[in-house]
């Protein structure tokens, strides 16, 4: 890979990091959340029949869900049909496995900790801390276990944290399965329950789907693109993320976005990932 595209990576990742500086404190988030969700219960209430806008609300929800299953579903005859295997891995008639970094001037050849092509499962931990607005900071911690080449369950714990506010903790547990998984990028589809606690009390579904790229030894580059819904009040959640892989561990910078019409948190990650 050029360096050029290796910058146009970087760039974009740094340019989301900068704007997300721009980002909502813990108690402006919270009163926008009360209020987006108290208008949408007096918006219902001064109706008897479903609004014209809830409508269009449920016919988006459909569309995007079967968007998503049809997604899938063609994400995986495609793999079956076109996807890399395992035996055409170009160190194969070696006895080698993809785990085994290739030569290092061989940068063409995208290889990392991730499984290929049914190849193996993996288990991986991250730590990070985010930096949002000038008071506003957060810690996390996130875990993933691919029990098989196409199975595999989350966990995640993030609290948010501002001087003179209440804390607001982020927990997730879920599952996700993989499809389309190749030498140069690995796909997942991933179902959560989360729930938020502290300065707001919520529970609900996040979903999404999770893409991570190997533009070239040894950089990464993993984007989250999701939804998280409450009963009243539904998120779009985005994380890119730019990592470097030294061994089996990986340092990373990263952007997080999670956004409604009137709420939003914004921030930059820095941490660390171990692949196991």
């Amino acid at each position: 890979m050029s360096l050029g595209r290796k910058c146009i990576y970087l760039l974009l990742v740094v340019l989301f990091c900068v704007q997300s500086l721009f980002a909502q404190g813990l108690k402006e988030f919270q009163e926008n959340v009360e209020e987006e969700e108290n208008s949408s219960a007096q918006n219902s209430k001064s109706n008897s029949k479903p609004s014209s806008a809830a409508g269009n609300e449920d016919a988006n929800i459909a569309t995007a869900l079967f968007t998503a299953v049809a997604g899938v579903f063609a994400a995986i005859w495609y793999d079956i049909n076109n996807a890399a295997r395992y035996d055409e891995y170009p160190y194969a008639s070696e006895g080698r496995t993809p785990i085994e970094f290739a030569p290092f001037a061989d940068e063409e050849v995208l290889e990392a900790p991730y499984p290929v092509h049914n190849a193996r499962s993996f288990m991986n931990f991250e730590v990070y801390y985010q930096i949002q607005e000038a008071a506003t900071r957060a810690a996390g911690i996130d875990g993933r276990w691919r029990f098989t080449p196409v199975f595999g369950v989350l966990g995640h714990y993030r609290q948010f944290f501002e001087p003179g506010q209440e804390d607001l903790h982020d927990a997730r547990l879920g599952l996700e399965m993989a499809f389309l998984q190749t030498t140069f990028m690995q796909s997942a589809l991933q179902l959560n329950y989360t729930s938020f606690s502290g300065t707001l009390e919520r529970t609900g579904l996040s979903s999404g789907l999770d893409f991570i790229f190997f533009p070239g030894r040894p950089l990464l580059l993993e984007i989250y693109l999701g939804s998280v819904t409450f009963s009243k009040i539904s998120f779009f959640e985005l994380r890119p993320k730019l990592g470097i892989l030294i061994g089996r561990l990986e340092f990373f910078t990263a952007g997080y976005l999670l956004s409604s019409q009137n709420a939003e948190l914004k921030g930059i990650e820095f941490g660390t990932r171990v692949w196991l």
